[in-house]
């Protein structure tokens, strides 16, 4: 069953789909900033699941993504978009309808342990054939700690979006 989208909830995906094509596009022309605004594009999701629901971040991410493919001639940026940060807003918001916080955190530290591993694994091997420096335990909670970093400042993001432009939009 396909749920209607209203007038509103398209237009504002649209809008914020413009957004992050530009960070995105803008991240693939400016390296050294790489980390900084695919973080920055990963928000604009969550603005989306909030005014209009997941089923529209879940349309919201695929679109993008599509988008994305075409538009921006770096495709390592597609997929790290895709990869890691695109749908972050997806899975925070199911983790986060959990009532118990030390649930939700557990939750998280189990997404981000599985995350890791397997990008450790596959991408490891692409990228950085000698990433066996330091044990793998180590880089673990390293990227451990940085996720739930992100995860943080994800939440500040939100906070900050429902005290001053919840229902305003």
């Amino acid at each position: 069953m396909l749920l209607k989208l209203s007038a509103k909830s398209i237009a504002l995906s649209g809008v914020m789909a413009a957004f992050v094509i530009v960070i995105v596009y803008l991240q693939s022309l400016y390296p050294t900033n790489r980390l900084s605004l695919m973080i920055l594009s990963s928000f604009f999701i969550s603005i989306v699941i909030i005014e209009a629901g997941a089923y529209t971040g879940f349309i919201f991410y695929i679109a993008t993504g599509i988008l994305i493919f075409f538009i921006v001639p770096d495709k390592l940026s597609f997929a790290i978009y895709m990869g890691v940060f695109g749908y972050y807003g997806i899975i925070k918001y199911y983790i986060e309808m959990i009532k118990k916080i030390p649930l939700q955190i557990l939750c998280k530290i189990v997404y981000f342990s599985i995350f890791i591993i397997i990008s450790y694994y596959f991408w490891g091997n692409i990228f950085f054939p000698r990433i066996d420096i330091f044990p793998a335990f180590v880089i673990e909670i390293g990227l451990l700690i940085i996720m739930m970093s992100y995860d943080y400042l994800y939440t500040l993001f939100i906070n900050m979006y429902y005290k001053r432009f919840k229902g305003k939009i």
